[in-house]
């Protein structure tokens, strides 16, 4: 089932007549981006990037990241997180035995994540956000 068509069902409506009518429906229905997106654990929420390190990705400072917490990690997925206190995102590769963290700009360089690092990964970065 479609978002617009759970939409159309909490509002008690079988026809949507146009893009004005479920727009004006839309603003006026609550929902939870959680209920609608994952399934029963989880959740996803918005983190806005600060810095230049994923440029090269199209991420840039000022943007939001769209991260799902439920969504699975594979190599080369880019992740936001902590290391030793500070958050980032950057790309995960798991290479060998080792992690590394990877930014999309060559001025930085990977980050070897170790034993004595205090390391969390909080999601997976599904979507970006722009303000125009």
């Amino acid at each position: 089932m479609t978002l617009y068509s759970r939409l159309q069902k909490r509002n008690n409506s079988s026809k949507v007549l146009n893009n004005r009518d479920f727009l004006k429906r839309l603003s006026h229905t609550k929902f939870d981006l959680n209920e609608e997106i994952l399934d029963e654990k989880g959740y996803v929420f918005l983190v806005e990037v600060s810095g230049d390190s994923m440029i090269n990705i199209g991420i840039n400072s000022g943007d939001k990241v769209l991260v799902n917490s439920n969504y699975p990690i594979s190599n080369e997925s880019i992740v936001v997180g902590a290391l030793n206190g500070k958050p980032f995102v950057k790309r995960i590769i798991f290479k060998d035995d080792k992690t590394i963290l990877r930014s999309e700009n060559e001025d930085y360089e990977d980050i070897r994540v170790t034993d004595l690092d205090e390391f969390s990964i909080w999601g997976v970065v599904r979507n970006l956000i722009r303000d125009c």
